[in-house]
């Protein structure tokens, strides 16, 4: 499709919102470019193999990992989902990983997922259980810490913020991959 925003999408990946008045991934619409001038967006598709692809994913994923992390300790929210699973995999060498996991009480047990992960690569791991109500007490800081830009009433991490920025050093966090890459009807063109 020529009418596709490659740079709209791109934007939204890195920030999970649109910019200024963009609404959509497609072209002539308005767009603002905040990457800034280093920033240039790169595409050339290329005909391979999804096995060739996967191994390409995989070695610069995990690559870029180990530059980024380099002599650092770790903390590595698990969910389960596609995400989580996909850094854990990469991730599955070091041993200087701290693990955690939340869910709501008297919710989904969304934990034991993640612990089971944690256990199979020998990996520290915290369970956490959001109380309801908990967003009351941080929702100022949360504004003040996304500006207000995204929707922001679903985080359970503010509850537990705190602990969390004290088991590590970098925190690494996946995100919608399990929404936007699995299984959608969506048309190829």
């Amino acid at each position: 499709m020529k009418n596709i925003d490659y740079k709209a999408i791109s934007h939204w990946f890195a920030t999970g919102f649109f910019e200024n008045n963009k609404k959509s991934f497609l072209k002539n619409e308005i767009y603002h470019d905040q990457f800034g001038q280093n920033f240039e967006w790169f595409y050339e598709p290329r005909n391979i193999s999804f096995k060739s692809a996967l191994y390409e994913f995989g070695d610069l994923f995990e690559s870029i990992l180990d530059e980024k992390i380099k002599n650092k300790k770790v903390v590595l929210p698990l969910s389960g989902g596609l995400d989580s699973r996909t850094i854990a995999a990469a991730l599955r060498k070091n041993k200087d990983i701290v693990t955690y996991s939340y869910e709501f009480d008297h919710g989904i047990s969304e934990t034991k997922y993640a612990e089971k992960i944690a256990k199979l690569y020998d990996w520290e791991f915290h369970r956490f259980i959001i109380k309801e109500g908990y967003l009351w007490q941080k929702i100022e800081d949360l504004a003040h810490i996304n500006g207000c830009r995204t929707e922001f009433t679903h985080p359970r991490q503010m509850a537990i913020i705190e602990k969390v920025s004290k088991m590590g050093e970098i925190l690494l966090s996946g995100s919608m991959g399990d929404l936007l890459f699995d299984s959608f009807s969506i048309n190829k063109f």
